[in-house]
């Protein structure tokens, strides 16, 4: 037979006879917790480092000086807002169509996505094409319009974008010629969060 402290220590063992640890042996609360941080607090900062890559498939330009087709781009800058906005600062090789030479040129760029879907986004695109030529003339010219891009995974892409380019020739004082035209480009971007 159980003694009274035995029973005693039994009956309140058992939940289901309806008793609980006697008073003063309950266990402690455990500590409350603070607000939990947010992934992106935790982990990243919600920049990505990223570099996009630019073929000209397509130049149609015409003008009193025609020529000077944007080869490749180079553009590493930075994604941000939500990886909606992108803003770098390229470097650019030209090929010359009427004299067969070829130039460097500085390109800052910006896109911004418009449309933007879990694997894929439409997004407009404005880059600024800045050169000094080997026989002194001295170009600037403006590219600007929209692109779509797949997105395969999170840190690579690759689309396509269209639109509109106007570039300026300066000769010298007095002396300068304007190129209107079209250009159609392929992208490659390849990014990693900060």
């Amino acid at each position: 037979m159980l003694g009274l402290p035995q029973l005693a220590q039994a009956q309140y063992g058992n939940p289901e006879a309806g008793y609980t640890a006697p008073p003063g042996t309950e266990p402690a609360a455990a500590p409350a917790q603070g607000p939990v941080a947010p992934a992106s607090a935790a982990g990243t900062s919600g920049i990505r480092l990223a570099m996009q890559t630019r073929f000209l498939v397509i130049n149609i330009i015409g003008g009193a000086d025609a020529g000077f087709p944007l080869a490749v781009q180079a553009t590493p800058g930075l994604r941000l807002a939500d990886n909606r906005l992108f803003i770098g600062l390229g470097v650019g090789w030209l090929k010359a169509n009427n004299s067969g030479g070829h130039v460097y040129t500085i390109a800052p760029t910006a896109t911004y996505d418009i449309i933007q879907r879990t694997n894929a986004a439409l997004h407009a695109v404005v880059m600024l094409n800045m050169s000094d030529q080997t026989g002194g003339d001295l170009l600037f010219g403006m590219n600007f319009g929209l692109g779509i891009r797949a997105l395969l995974g999170e840190s690579f892409g690759i689309g396509t974008e269209w639109g509109f380019a106007f570039t300026q020739i300066d000769h010298g004082p007095m002396e300068p010629d304007a190129v209107f035209g079209f250009f159609g480009a392929l992208v490659l971007e390849s990014s990693i969060g900060l």
